[in-house]
């Protein structure tokens, strides 16, 4: 596994409010990972979440960078979903006031959180909140370039069905069960 801090760095932005006053952003990639691809990305050892890229582009740049920002609900540009801002004032006792202002955006073109996310990010908040390189170095990511797809038409086909199987809490796949 490959530590996301290895290729991921962060920087505090200027007249934004906090928390969301970081911005992340790939300081180090190579030819390796501008190819088709599957990656899953981990915390703490967990699989939290499992992606793809069919485009070519740089997968830390362009898909990594994102997952970071809107699992760790740091980063100036994310965005939420009305469901995800719901959650997010659901987790009142976790969160406090630290998202009444800015007023937070609810869009979903770029940088969009989830329900799923959110309730990451207030699992983990104790760390979240005072996010340094040490809490950055708990993720890691592994990158599975060029995969067989088998018997699946697409690599989007190869991602849902590893999405399904392993369930990772970030994912729109994972539901919580309800007891």
């Amino acid at each position: 596994m490959t530590k996301l801090s290895d290729h991921i760095h962060f920087k505090l932005i200027d007249k934004t409010q906090f928390p969301r006053n970081l911005e992340f952003y790939c300081k180090v990639s190579g030819d390796e990972f501008r190819k088709v691809g599957i990656f899953f990305l981990f915390y703490r050892g967990e699989l939290i979440y499992i992606g793809f890229t069919e485009n070519n582009q740089d997968v830390i740049a362009e898909r990594l960078v994102r997952q970071l920002a809107t699992i760790t609900l740091r980063d100036h540009r994310i965005q939420f979903t009305r469901a995800a801002l719901n959650e997010l004032h659901a987790k009142e006792e976790v969160f406090n006031t630290f998202f009444n202002l800015p007023i937070p955006i609810i869009a979903n073109k770029d940088f969009v959180t989830s329900v799923n996310r959110v309730a990451f990010a207030s699992y983990h908040w104790d760390e979240f909140i005072n996010l340094n390189d040490e809490t950055l170095s708990r993720f890691e990511f592994k990158w599975y370039p060029n995969p067989s797809l088998g018997n699946h038409p697409s690599i989007e086909a190869l991602c849902n069905e590893m999405k399904k199987k392993y369930k990772p809490r970030c994912n729109q796949e994972y539901r919580q069960p309800q007891l």
